[in-house]
């Protein structure tokens, strides 16, 4: 998420107070080897959020409606029975109501096994896959400790650094490693005392071997999370010191665990302020994103990162993370999550090139994500779903139309001397004026630029002003649209016939909002709104390969328009229950 990535996290200290909560575990904080680890977190968190937002082991929430957010940090030399001590079963079973309900919980170091505890991952191979720790006391050290968030960098690399638990953190080449990472402690005494799942196993209790990434693959596909990190100088696939476990069935929640030796709060690190940096963007992280929007992603975060070239599927999560869940209107909806009930709107987007269409639609759930799709549409009067991109192709799973004609799939090409960009105002251009359709005044389109632009090779300006999403940069022909508008049995009509619009309209209840640029008759519908059917929720499909995300669209033009377009359709579909074609009741992104 944030980029997905990405994510600018700037909420003031002040405005998490009423969200974040520290749980004080003992009411004594033991000496550990000479310094006083807990104590000194506890400090910290007491300065940055204030006295008032520590709960004891009585009143651990019972839900997120006062904290979002539960601190829970163990850093001390103890046994395993000592912790069981600490966590008997009735706080266990509390700590597991809390995130059933929504709550979201931190665990860090010895804390990390509370995710096992509270039965957000399970059983492996019929036995509680508990991660492994050590309590080896302080010691003095020659090398720094770091972790590093370049999952798999001597193989298929997965690259988590943009995550937002990582902004602002220090970071480099360390101990002669070729790769770099965060350091968290450097050479000053510190504790061999990690709390870790050291191999990265499935609930069958798989061995892969840990240069394959189907260890990788497997362990986050079986728990529903994924890896942030791995010890600093794993090059591999194991020993994962930071993994976030999403929501999940009945736990609503999510879980981040922080189980590193490098993760050492006290006086004699001098590495310190990383480890406070981390702390507090996973508590600002994990504060942020409401319910009203979601953006459903079938890939684990760090799979966006490194996709192409282009991160065009990163800069997408990353827009909406940072417009829509750091401001608590949205959040990310991941793989075997139950839809929020009171979501209004979800928007599924997905832009690779070379995906074929089933193994788009089976990356995506299958026919378990439909019906989970046919359900959100169907609640509560009718949620509304916006699709973009490849994602098009669900409107023809769900049964709205038939499937799209134009599946392109093409790499990244130079341009050409056009712009590529939306007909909105001209539909049948070219023909008989009676027959001109102007859809420009659509709410979607309120705030976007127009412009005279070049087609067919830049040899030829088009009469007629367009909205253009991507400029005269590198760009993708990658469109998943309805080229020709054809009738319910599939016959064909000519593109200059005047009743072809209207009769494509007709049969699959819905309104054209915009074919290609260049279009002067009645063809390359690539934007259109479906109508309410049985369902009651409305679907809002936006093909066109001019919709481009990523670093390679530059045009502040283009790319501002696709940012305006967006935000213009997750929130016409937000108020579609509230008001009717209404240009002037969205505000300008």
């Amino acid at each position: 998420m944030k980029k997905i990535y990405l994510f600018l996290m700037l909420f003031a200290a002040t405005a998490l107070n009423a969200q974040v909560a520290f749980l004080k575990v003992s009411d004594t904080y033991p000496d550990y080897g000479g310094e006083q680890p807990e104590q000194q977190a506890y400090n910290w968190f007491i300065s940055t959020y204030g006295a008032g937002n520590v709960v004891d082991m009585n009143n651990i929430p019972t839900d997120a409606s006062t904290y979002k957010v539960l601190w829970v940090n163990v850093e001390r030399d103890l046994s395993e029975g000592d912790f069981d001590n600490l966590f008997p079963v009735e706080k266990r079973t509390a700590l597991s109501n809390y995130v059933k309900a929504g709550g979201n919980l931190l665990l860090t170091k010895k804390a990390s096994r509370l995710a096992c505890h509270i039965g957000r991952m399970g059983d492996r191979g019929g036995s509680k896959y508990y991660p492994s720790w050590n309590s080896s006391g302080y010691k003095d050290g020659n090398d720094v400790w770091t972790i590093n968030a370049m999952i798999g960098v001597g193989h298929t690399l997965r690259d988590a650094r943009q995550h937002p638990i990582f902004k602002d953190m220090t970071k480099g080449q360390y101990n002669n490693y070729t790769h770099e990472s965060f350091p968290l402690i450097g050479k000053v005494k510190r504790s061999d005392d990690n709390c870790i799942w050291t191999e990265m196993e499935t609930k069958a209790g798989g061995d892969t071997p840990n240069d394959n990434i189907s260890t990788l693959n497997n362990f986050q596909s079986e728990w529903n999370c994924q890896v942030l990190a791995v010890w600093g100088q794993v090059r591999d696939y194991c020993a994962p010191v930071i993994v976030e476990f999403f929501p999940q069935n009945e736990y609503k929640g999510t879980v981040l665990s922080i189980g590193s030796n490098a993760y050492q709060w006290g006086t004699s690190n001098d590495y310190i302020s990383n480890v406070q940096k981390l702390t507090q963007n996973a508590l600002t992280y994990l504060s942020q994103g409401g319910v009203e929007y979601g953006y459903y992603m079938p890939y684990a975060l760090s799979e966006l990162y490194s996709t192409d070239d282009y991160h065009a599927d990163f800069q997408t999560a990353k827009w909406f993370y940072d417009n829509y869940v750091v401001t608590n209107k949205g959040r990310f909806i991941h793989k075997e999550e139950d839809f929020p009930s009171d979501m209004k709107v979800l928007w599924v987007h997905n832009d690779r090139v070379g995906v074929a269409k089933e193994d788009f639609y089976n990356a995506f759930g299958g026919d378990a994500f439909k019906n989970k799709l046919n359900t959100f549409l169907s609640t509560n009067g009718g949620g509304n779903l916006y699709l973009s991109k490849q994602a098009c192709y669900l409107a023809y799973k769900l049964q709205m139309i038939y499937e799209p004609n134009v599946w392109g799939n093409e790499g990244y090409e130079d341009p050409n001397g056009d712009e590529w960009s939306v007909n909105a105002g001209n539909l049948g251009y070219s023909l008989d004026a009676s027959c001109h359709q102007d859809r420009s005044f659509h709410p979607i389109y309120r705030g976007l630029t127009k412009g005279t632009y070049h087609y067919d090779k830049g040899s030829k300006e088009m009469p007629f002003e367009t909205f253009m999403l991507v400029g005269l940069t590198r760009r993708t022909d990658h469109n998943t649209i309805w080229s020709e508008m054809t009738r319910r049995k599939g016959t064909t009509r000519g593109n200059t016939e005047p009743n072809k619009l209207a009769n494509f309209e007709s049969d699959w209840n819905c309104k054209v909002l915009g074919v290609w640029g260049q279009v002067m008759d009645f063809s390359g519908a690539g934007l259109i709104e479906f109508n309410p059917a049985s369902r009651g929720g409305k679907i809002i499909a936006n093909g066109f390969a001019a919709y481009q995300w990523g670093t390679s669209n530059t045009d502040p033009t283009a790319i501002g328009n696709v940012h305006q377009l967006t935000a213009n359709i997750l929130e016409y579909l937000k108020r579609e229950n509230e008001v009717k074609d209404c240009p002037n009741c969205f505000p300008i992104y």
